[in-house]
């Protein structure tokens, strides 16, 4: 596979894409037709909002971005039309754009031609203890490589259409886990305020409530000894 960057970027050779990405290139290659002969792969994607005009999220996926590795997470619907409730809700990390809306249906095996994006899937940590960490971080792990061979080095990634890209998400290496695979996705802002509520509401805040107020008592006036006046203030 030749790999040829389009870019007026000064440090050409320094986008190049790492080994799980080339290697889902090249099984993608191997899914079209002879008739494909090559791919046009794109590191970023501007997405407008319908519902607003100045509204555009940006979602990156550079090998090379200001010096580093940029790779955006987004939320992605990999449900199927016979069970449309199972992983209708998946953050994925985003490794590289593609687009395929000149190619025809029999060229991609039947897939609709549009704009792909190859990602990493995740699966929820099942284990109730990661679950019952936090309100705020949700456990995620990257799955493995369905290849016997792979799985101890490689993702599993997923050609998916970004018309089923429904939102930004933010995950962040899980640096306590034993699993380097282990992730933590910050639940959307939109949510904290009635997380909040919540626990102001849940039962352990009541022990904290102050208690009802006491009623003062008067103050007693100490007796006067016999052959003395109380003095005036």
């Amino acid at each position: 596979m030749i790999h040829i960057v389009s870019s007026k970027m000064k440090a050409k050779d320094k986008y190049v894409h790492d080994e799980s990405t080339r290697f889902g290139l090249e099984e993608l290659l191997d899914f079209c037709s002879d008739d494909v002969k090559e791919l046009i792969v794109h590191s970023c994607l501007k997405v407008h909002d319908s519902r607003a005009d100045k509204a555009t999220q940006m979602y990156r996926a550079s090998p090379y971005e200001e010096g580093r590795a940029w790779y955006d997470w987004g939320i992605f619907d990999l449900s199927e039309p016979d069970n449309p409730e199972f992983r209708n809700f998946v953050p994925c990390q985003i490794k590289c754009f593609i687009d395929m809306r000149h190619l025809e249906d029999e060229m991609m095996g039947g897939k609709e031609p549009g704009i792909y994006a190859l990602v990493e899937t995740t699966h929820l940590n099942p284990r109730m203890k990661e679950l019952r960490r936090s309100e705020l971080w949700e456990p995620w792990v990257k799955t493995c490589c369905s290849h016997d061979h792979l799985s101890a080095t490689k993702n599993r990634m997923e050609l998916v259409n970004t018309s089923r890209l429904t939102g930004p998400a933010v995950l962040i290496p899980d640096v306590d886990n034993d699993d380097k695979r282990a992730y933590l996705r910050l639940v959307p802002r939109s949510t904290w305020a009635q997380l909040f509520n919540d626990w102001l509401e849940a039962p352990h805040t009541r022990g904290f409530d102050d208690p009802a107020p006491k009623k003062e008592q008067p103050k007693s006036v100490p007796a006067i000894p016999k052959g003395m006046k109380r003095k005036r203030n």
